[in-house]
């Protein structure tokens, strides 16, 4: 309050020593905020000096001073280009329609408008949603490339996907997310866990301890603590508390493995089988050759002589391997393919199967395996694949639910509801261009369809 009063004597002493005329204004409108603004009391102040109306209010001197007055206003005075814009648009009920014209004036955006239409279910494919008959160079070196399960699933899952990861080189930003009661995230807990199994099945294969012993619950326990001290050190908990908490679902998610490997009467031939590294490891495809890399978690050796490939799962068994959805997938699933291959390179045996594994709580303890012989039409479905890509065709998926785990989602505009259901506009647009028939899709109309002929 001292200060506002300090304020109006300084402007009452400013007046008082000017001489002549002086003229006071007030803004009437704050563009910033979209507001009406009220005049000072210090111009109230001022009427009533002139006026000699000690008494009049704020509504006589809005009625003597009349219509505000401003420049920006004014006809024929306009402040930037978009007055101008504006003055050449507008009529006196509406605006002419100048999209062409505003399209001439800014190619950029014109360009930008073109790629968004391209997007409307109904429109043909083109490059804008991946469909690119002359290839670039770019593609055959992408192909070129040893192919890892992950980046072979993603050309089968969704071509775009593909595209935007291998070919044009996009990467996600790996920014942390501060999560009060969360230390590690799905990605990371995965990999501690694949680290501690691997670990701890090679301590008790040099000890010679059995997986349902005491002394397996020790060596887990002590790699377990070990892990989780590294992550600790690379990805700081939140508190104490979270990570104590996480720290204990790992040891029973541990221990659920150690009981999922009792009974199993097989050696561990190979833990953690790197291929594609350091010699090549190619798969006979009808397209040419085909270089693979990878890491098969376990592979194991039965009885007869056979080898079992095994791959960890750690999060739970879900609705896609609950039901049966084949052995392909419509292109999605192909890394039991990979892992055979390799596997019967790598150690010179014959696999018998390939079992993905569930050994988590999560998981419950679930198998699902796919048996060698159920294969044999891998390579056929490959050379379709690397056909497809090689004429340019990286049109996204026509099922939303194959976004739903995707680094592009930002990308294709994904957005996921409260109950796990997604909208993805870019598969909208691949179902309508699948549905009409659109000939980029012919191959993955055939793509999909392979399940029902496997």
């Amino acid at each position: 309050g001292d200060r506002m009063e300090e304020a109006r004597f300084d402007f009452a002493a400013l007046l008082a020593r000017l001489r002549g005329r002086v003229t006071l204004s007030h803004p009437v409108w704050d563009a910033a905020a979209a507001r009406t603004l009220m005049p000072s009391p210090a111009l109230l102040q001022a009427y009533r000096l002139r006026s000699g109306k000690p008494r009049a209010g704020f509504d006589e001197l809005r009625k003597t001073m009349g219509q505000p007055v401003s420049r920006v206003a004014r006809e024929g005075s306009p402040v930037d280009g978009q007055d101008v814009w504006l003055a050449a648009l507008a009529t006196e009920t509406g605006f002419h329609h100048g999209t062409e014209a505003v399209r001439r004036g800014f190619p950029g955006l014109s360009r930008g408008l073109q790629a968004r239409d391209a997007w409307t279910p109904g429109t043909p494919a083109s490059a804008h949603t991946g469909w690119i008959p002359d290839p670039p160079e770019a593609v055959e070196r992408a192909l070129a490339e040893p192919f890892s399960p992950t980046r072979l699933e993603a050309l089968g899952s969704c071509p775009l996907r593909f595209l935007l990861g291998y070919v044009v080189g996009l990467r996600a930003p790996d920014d942390p997310t501060f999560v009060p009661d969360q230390w590690l995230d799905p990605a990371r807990r995965g990999s501690l866990l694949h680290r501690v199994f691997e670990t701890v099945l090679r301590t008790l294969r040099e000890e010679g301890i059995g997986p349902a012993t005491p002394d397996a619950e020790d060596v887990a326990a002590r790699v377990l603590a070990q892990a989780v001290d590294e992550f600790g050190r690379v990805v700081p908990a939140p508190s104490t508390a979270v990570r104590d908490r996480e720290a204990s679902a790992l040891a029973t998610d541990l221990r659920c493995f150690l009981g999922h490997l009792d009974g199993v009467d097989r050696e561990w031939a190979a833990l953690e089988l790197g291929f594609g590294f350091d010699d090549e490891v190619a798969l006979t495809t009808g397209s040419g050759p085909l270089r693979i890399r990878g890491r098969i978690d376990r592979v194991d050796r039965t009885p007869d002589g056979d080898l079992v490939v095994v791959d960890y799962k750690t999060g739970r068994v879900g609705s896609l391997w609950q039901r049966a959805t084949g052995t392909w997938r419509g292109g999605r699933r192909l890394q039991h393919l990979i892992y055979a291959h390799a596997a019967e390179s790598m150690l010179e045996s014959p696999v018998g199967a390939v079992e993905y594994h569930f050994p988590t709580r999560r998981g419950e303890g679930e198998v699902v395996g796919f048996a060698r012989s159920a294969l044999g039409e891998g390579p056929e479905l490959l050379a379709h694949l690397l056909d497809a890509a090689r004429s340019g065709a990286f049109v996204p998926t026509d099922d939303a639910g194959d976004c739903r785990f995707c680094d592009f989602r930002p990308v294709c505009r994904v957005r996921e509801d409260g109950y796990g259901n997604v909208r993805s506009p870019a598969a909208a647009f691949g179902a309508a261009a699948r549905e009409a028939g659109d000939p980029a899709y012919r191959w993955l109309e055939a793509l999909r369809r392979w399940e029902e002929e496997a």
